[in-house]
């Protein structure tokens, strides 16, 4: 792996708990970075022990003994639910070295999760890197947005820098609603596109990934730019008829059915409250859509 120049008082010897996705992805950009990784520690020895060779790592395994006393970054990127057990595991076996960063990955916690290696005189803060990680590729940080939460959060932001990626602050008492947040736009877009492209396939159209993945691009591209302004289809222009045709053809779907009118909804209320729709148009397909959820759910 070819590194560049540290930055000499930013330059760590990185042990990294956790050899998935994340860990890495943000393992890879810290060596390249010029960062020195001295172990790696993983549920399973081969994914260390692939990621130490990719790396340069002289140590890998299971064993948190692994954890060498010239260690000061240690990076946790392991599961949320993993988190505090893992934790646990480094105050026993760490060498409790004065000043040593101790930084966890998760969206979702908080870095207070990190005061028991805090009390031991580690430096704590945590990073959540805002992007959506390959199973099996090395993605570029170059550019990717990062949450910063934590006592060392200055710290944090100079290391974000040095591998290319832009700090951004966050409350810690809010990050369970910024991590539903990333939800919507990762995981869940992922659910809505591919039933997109189940639709399309009932439908009887070919090549479905490639159509549902440029009109999604396009619609990106769009709200990059204009916002909720950038909305299109049967509800932006208050084609009442289409949106009760799309319902009708949902009916033998109830879960898609279901999906269906939550969008709707909440598209109806967007374009109300931005002056997209006027209010009597608004008003006519909110009754449309409670008809036929009355309709398909007597009560």
């Amino acid at each position: 792996m070819k590194r560049r120049k540290a930055i000499e008082d930013l330059s760590r010897n990185i042990s990294l708990i956790g050899a998935g996705r994340v860990g890495r992805s943000l393992l890879s950009a810290l060596v390249n970075a010029g960062n020195n990784p001295v172990a790696i520690l993983s549920r399973s020895s081969k994914s260390a022990g692939s990621l130490a060779e990719l790396v340069g790592s002289p140590l890998f395994g299971e064993d948190y003994s692994l954890i060498p006393d010239s260690t000061d970054l240690i990076l946790l990127t392991v599961p949320d639910d993993a988190l505090e057990s893992v934790i646990e595991m480094v105050k026993k076996y760490w060498k409790y070295k004065p000043g040593t960063l101790v930084i966890h990955s998760s969206g979702i916690k908080e870095s207070i999760i990190l005061e028991p290696l805090r009390e031991c005189g580690a430096k704590t803060v945590s990073i959540h890197p805002i992007a959506s990680f390959p199973a099996k590729e090395i993605l570029s940080l170059e550019g990717i947005f990062f949450a910063v939460e934590g006592e060392e959060k200055e710290i944090a932001a100079e290391l974000i820098k040095s591998i290319g990626g832009i700090p951004l602050k966050i409350d810690a008492g809010k990050k369970a609603l910024y991590h539903a947040a990333c939800t919507f736009a990762s995981g869940y877009l992922n659910i809505l596109l591919e039933t997109s492209r189940q639709l399309m396939a009932d439908s009887g159209m070919e090549e479905t990934r490639d159509v549902v993945t440029a009109l999604a691009e396009s619609s990106i591209k769009g709200w990059k730019y204009n916002g909720i302004g950038s909305l299109t289809g049967s509800v932006a222009r208050g084609d009442v008829g289409s949106v009760r045709a799309h319902l009708k053809s949902l009916e033998n779907s109830k879960e898609q059915l279901e999906i269906y009118r939550i969008m709707a909804l909440k598209a109806v209320n967007e374009c109300e409250s931005n002056g997209i729709l006027k209010r009597e148009k608004a008003e006519e397909l909110k009754a449309a859509l409670k008809e036929d959820d009355e309709r398909i759910n007597p009560i």
